[in-house]
């Protein structure tokens, strides 16, 4: 399964020992264990060897961490620049660090990695210029910031991929802590809890 603004790169045929495909975005994959023919999800720094399991990985170019989240089975997370690697068990989530090459492995609600694929948006006390940058995906919107400082504002909500813009400004606005203002394609936040 494949988020918006994403891109998987992969043979007509796998040939070889291995099967490699190359991710850029978000994709959740349920991959059947082949002994003889390792699975193997690359992103620009990091490789992913398939164990027979199901995962979500989050890699869009523009994002400084790349998550790894194991749903069930077990993958091997492998830093293509520091080489350090790690295996993963269900309900843990691996987090690499592009800047300083450092991985964090951690306990995750799957439910919120896995919320996309099952046409949700799902936030728990994300900063809103997390919330805004899949938003803006999801939407094909542009995000201005009036006020730098909302952009550390931490929300949680979900949302039915099915809901409109228009209620997704309207229920983050019920915060009142921003307030949204939708013109074309650009969408401009403005910080209202301090006045």
């Amino acid at each position: 399964y494949m988020n918006s603004e994403s891109r998987l790169k992969y043979p007509v045929m796998f040939s070889g020992k291995d099967r490699m495909v190359e991710l850029e975005g978000e994709a959740y994959f349920q991959v059947v264990h082949h002994e003889d023919a390792p699975f193997i999800v690359k992103t620009s720094q990091m490789a992913i060897k398939v164990l027979g399991t199901e995962f979500n990985v989050s890699a869009y170019a523009e994002d400084s961490i790349i998550r790894t989240t194991l749903v069930r089975g077990s993958v091997k997370i492998s830093s293509e620049v520091s080489g350090e690697s790690v295996v993963l068990h269900p309900g843990e989530q691996s987090a690499l660090n592009r800047g300083d090459h450092s991985m964090l492995v951690s306990e995750a609600d799957v439910s919120y990695a896995m919320a996309w694929k099952e046409g949700r948006l799902r936030f728990k006390e994300k900063p809103l210029k997390e919330v805004m940058k899949i938003i803006s995906r999801w939407y094909d919107v542009d995000v201005f910031y009036m006020n730098q400082q909302v952009k550390d504002y931490h929300f949680s909500a979900w949302f039915k991929r099915s809901s409109s813009i228009n209620e997704v400004i309207n229920i983050l606005e019920k915060t009142k802590k921003i307030s949204l203002d939708l013109k074309g394609r650009i969408l401009t936040v403005k910080d209202i809890s301090r006045n």
